[in-house]
């Protein structure tokens, strides 16, 4: 008999793509069914260890959320994990009783936010070991706590997704090639589109361009490369999905990028990464794991300041001194200590 358990992680790309580190050593005996927004679906599509995926489409309201709730209870779920514990992972859990069976076990992530509050307070005075572990760490203690793991032992708590691993082993691509990701959704995490620039015109190597269509940051270094020659492909993706980007990694030897979701889906199909950290930072829990992979920041006082740059108290041209006081040659520099 299979064991049935649930899964909720329902955002954002990075954080759905860390969680994964849960599936890293389940036993064979385990059968998943993860929750998700559509979006993000693509990150568990073709996964050998997830047997069904309940996709959510926008903005699910909580009269519907209890409603798909209810709708879970002829499931049967004997395990419960919640790697996302929000207000509606919450409720599923105080009315539990309700669809779930008297046994079922229920257990959530550790979201360590007294760890962040510390670390963003005291900056590079909190010691490492009170700074916030790494999300793929947490998801995978879940697993453990659960019971679910192969001989009850603690996983190495690795995000992987050997369904896009498998269709690079399968092409038989080279990888040649240098991808790049601009853009964030939140301004103070961006490096300006001149240092971008910059830093391909110094690279002796083709670059293709990671993101989607939407990527303002993306589209507009991705002209101004065209527009000087500079040898470039696009893998701007239109929709939600993987497609592009995964091929346009599949294809590059590493990843250049500012702290995005997409670091987390290079190093997932084994693709070393140089991650631009401003005002956020590697030890918030979202920093790169593979040996070869490096982050860049500048040495300021005041880093980090939020996980999303909001929090920056400086003015005018000093806004986001932490991403504009990184420069090309630093990147570069870090580029070929990958690359070695």
């Amino acid at each position: 008999m299979k064991r049935k358990v649930l899964v909720f992680r329902l955002s954002s790309l990075g954080d759905v793509i860390l969680s994964t580190a849960f599936l890293d050593e389940l036993a064979p005996d385990v059968e998943v069914t993860w929750v998700v927004k559509a979006a993000f679906a693509d990150v568990l599509h073709g996964h050998p260890k997830v047997k069904k995926i309940i996709p959510l489409q926008g903005k699910v309201s909580l009269p519907a959320w209890i409603h798909l709730l209810l709708l879970l209870k002829q499931e049967k779920f004997e395990f419960v994990a919640d790697l996302h514990c929000t207000l509606r992972t919450f409720v599923a859990r105080v009315i539990s009783p309700f669809w779930l069976p008297r046994e079922a076990r229920v257990r959530g992530l550790q979201k360590e936010r007294l760890r962040s509050f510390a670390f963003f307070f005291l900056k590079r005075l909190c010691p490492k070991k009170l700074r916030p572990r790494p999300l793929r760490v947490r998801a995978a203690e879940v697993a453990l706590r659960l019971g679910l793991t192969r001989g009850g032992r603690f996983v190495k708590a690795l995000p992987n997704l050997p369904q896009w691993g498998s269709v690079y082993q399968a092409s038989g691509l080279q990888r040649n090639k240098i991808a790049i990701m601009p853009s964030s959704r939140w301004p103070g995490k961006e490096w300006s589109v001149d240092s971008w620039v910059d830093l391909c015109q110094r690279l002796k190597a083709p670059i293709v361009v990671v993101g989607a269509t939407q990527d303002a940051s993306s589209v507009a270094v991705l002209a101004r490369l065209k527009k000087l020659g500079i040898e470039v492909e696009s893998k701007l993706s239109v929709g939600p999905s993987l497609a592009s980007a995964v091929g346009g990694l599949q294809e590059s030897k590493v990843l250049v990028t500012v702290d995005t979701g997409l670091s987390h889906l290079a190093e997932a199909i084994d693709i070393p990464v140089v991650v631009l950290f401003g005002p956020t930072h590697e030890d918030t829990g979202f920093g790169p794991r593979k040996r070869e992979s490096l982050s860049v920041g500048a040495d300021l006082w005041c880093r980090p300041c939020s996980k999303d740059g909001t929090a920056c108290f400086r003015i005018a041209d000093e806004r986001y001194l932490c991403m504009k006081t990184i420069t090309p040659i630093q990147v570069q520099r870090a580029i070929k200590a990958v690359l070695k």
